[in-house]
């Protein structure tokens, strides 16, 4: 062999050891951000398994139904109450649907009100915090939903805003009056 094809052949070699090692570190880097992206959705489907287990335990909540009359109108001044309780201003309750009792099946002598409420410029901390005072404070109301819609605008805390809307739930026995209907 001569000199010229043993340069060639170490050009070659060490070539072909560049190309290893390049391929052997381009698989590591590989690996680590396949096992960075594994771990992190890994992370995610046990939040989500939580969140579900979560809903599953609220889904399979009862309403609370007390053998007495339905609450007193002061629905509005309740809600606004919890709401200071929170952190959120009154004013921030931008609307409230109030639907009238309705039967709860045909010979049953309860009534079920629903009741809509938006509470506009809320983060998800203040809503949390507004939904635990409400439960705890008025536990003849059930919460059947909530939806966090985000919003373009910010709070006064700088942080981004969400428009809150809670369905209430309330079952109660039916007045005399409220049954003939």
């Amino acid at each position: 062999m001569t000199e010229s094809q043993r340069r060639n052949l170490r050009a070659v070699t060490a070539m072909f050891i560049a190309a290893t090692l390049c391929a052997a570190i381009w698989g590591r880097m590989t690996s680590s951000r396949a096992e960075g992206a594994a771990l992190a959705a890994e992370a995610a489907l046990d939040d989500v398994a939580l969140q579900a287990r979560e809903f599953g335990r609220l889904r399979a909540e009862r309403a609370v139904v007390e053998e007495r009359p339905r609450p007193e109108p002061d629905l509005v001044a309740r809600l606004e109450s919890q709401l200071q309780a929170a952190g959120i201003a009154p004013r921030a309750m931008a609307q409230l649907n109030s639907g009238a009792p309705s039967p709860l099946g045909r010979e049953s002598g309860y009534r079920r009100r629903t009741v809509g409420v938006t509470i506009e410029g809320v983060s998800p901390e203040q809503a949390a915090r507004f939904l635990l005072n409400w439960r705890a404070a008025e536990p003849l109301w059930s919460v059947r939903s909530v939806r966090l819609q985000h919003d373009a605008r910010q709070n006064g805390g700088g942080e981004t805003a969400y428009t809150c809307f809670v369905t209430l739930e309330n079952v109660h026995l039916a007045q005399p009056a409220e049954a003939a209907s």
